[in-house]
């Protein structure tokens, strides 16, 4: 629908969803943190906190993630209706019903299903848990079993690479909500030494009631760590630990238990409360400064690059077939036919300017198309030394292994490799220039002729 009325002109309409989303999170961390009776100003400061999270600006402004934010959403509201003495009524069922529609939006209501039904056995006992996780759990698995498989392939991860993944991404977490040097330690004492405040007299039936959401947050931030250390605990990808989408649903998770330490230890000592809240948004500013200095790559690239506006525009696209796909790996729906119509319709405006090395990258995104697969068996060279080849239609470089470089005239590009990719031409007299990226680790590159 935004496509239709705003097609690529402007980022903004994609960018306001998720913005408002993020917003609706802070509110709904604000009133649950209310719900477990902790001070107006605390509950402020962490939810204000949280608004700001700027080094979590993966989550904010990046229109790509609107689908964790609905289910963080929606994962919230579940909790909140979930969250209740006595058995079961309509707040149980609108609940799971909203848990549904969280399922349905992304794979992070897993770990939001997970969070409620902690809670709910904590608070209320097996059953209202069962009631609120048994019938996600159905769905999941349903969906795993059916299709859920074919687009995730995971990778080989040793148990000491993911929780060494799940515990440097959530330290990172108390590094970012805290910005300056050591602040972040300060933070992790306050959640530390306000608990055992909070929750060490209490009996267990209370313990019970007043902790269990504080201790399903911080269970799931982890779980959710690990889940991710799963699929990214390996040497390409181990540094996203740091990644702001992850740090956002971290904090989010983390922070109840957080307003409730902070509570506490204002309860015993009622002077420190302005050191409290103090402590809670000193670092507020770098993440402002971190959210107004983001890097606009990822917005950018999925408004639509001028390398990929360029793809409508230029003479190369009417040398393919209106069926063609120049990124089935990623929008398997976008064909030529659709980017020749969106073009004529406006929708899809011509880039400023059309520099031949723009012309050049556009037309080799639809002469040579890139799909990952499974390995074929074959082990290919090792690529030492850049080579020249012409192509025609069929022919295929693949990329077992490394980092290659394609040339072609004014333009390059660059192919990242940790499973096999195909490379597979549609032109004849396709004239590219092949190059290891990094000499001192050549690419293992087999090269196919039809």
């Amino acid at each position: 629908a935004l496509f239709n009325v705003f097609g690529v002109r402007t980022y903004v309409p994609y960018q306001l969803p998720v913005i408002v989303l993020h917003l609706v999170v802070a509110g709904l961390l604000r009133t649950i943190v209310r719900r477990l009776c902790v001070n107006p100003w605390i509950a402020t400061a962490t939810a204000g906190l949280f608004a700001l999270f700027g080094t979590a600006n993966q989550n904010i402004v990046w229109a790509f993630q609107v689908a964790w934010q609905m289910s963080l959403v929606f994962g919230f509201v579940h909790l909140i209706l979930a969250d209740h003495d006595g058995p079961l009524s309509k707040r149980d069922f609108w609940g799971l019903a909203v848990g549904t529609v969280a399922l349905m939006c992304s794979g992070l209501a897993v770990t939001m299903t997970l969070v409620v039904g902690l809670a709910v056995l904590l608070r209320r006992g097996p059953r209202p848990a069962l009631f609120h996780t048994l019938p996600l759990a159905a769905i999941y698995v349903i969906w795993l079993v059916a299709i859920g498989r074919q687009g995730y392939e995971g990778f080989d991860m040793s148990a000491v690479s993911t929780a060494s993944f799940a515990a440097r991404g959530y330290m990172a977490t108390f590094d970012a909500l805290g910005q300056i040097p050591f602040h972040g330690w300060m933070i992790g004492g306050i959640l530390v030494f306000g608990l055992v405040i909070a929750w060490y007299p209490l009996p267990i039936a209370s313990l019970r009631k007043k902790a269990a959401i504080p201790i399903a947050g911080l269970v799931g931030a982890i779980a959710f760590y690990t889940l991710n250390g799963l699929g990214r605990a390996n040497k390409v990808l181990y540094d996203s630990y740091g990644a702001g989408r992850y740090m956002h649903v971290a904090a989010a998770l983390t922070l109840p238990a957080l307003a409730v330490a902070a509570d506490a230890i204002v309860r015993r000592w009622r002077a420190v409360l302005p050191l409290i809240v103090v402590a809670l948004l000193v670092g507020i500013p770098g993440n402002i400064d971190d959210l107004a200095n983001r890097d606009k790559g990822f917005g950018v690239f999925h408004l639509g690059g001028k390398d990929v506006l360029a793809v409508a525009h230029v003479p190369a696209l009417y040398e393919v077939s209106s069926d063609f796909r120049p990124w089935p790996e990623y929008a398997d729906d976008v064909t030529v036919g659709w980017l020749r119509a969106n073009a004529r319709a406006g929708r899809i405006p011509r880039p400023d300017q059309l520099t031949p090395r723009t012309v050049d990258g556009a037309s080799l995104q639809l002469f040579l198309t890139a799909e990952s697969r499974l390995s074929s068996g074959e082990r290919c060279p090792a690529l030492g030394r850049g080579e020249s080849r012409n192509l025609d239609t069929g022919d295929q470089i693949v990329v077992q292994r490394g980092v290659l470089t394609i040339r072609y005239r004014n333009a390059a590009r660059t192919i990242w490799s940790w499973h096999e990719v195909a490379l597979t031409a549609h032109r004849d007299g396709l004239p590219l220039e092949i190059v290891p990226a990094d000499p001192q680790h050549p690419p293992a590159v087999c090269l196919r002729s039809t």
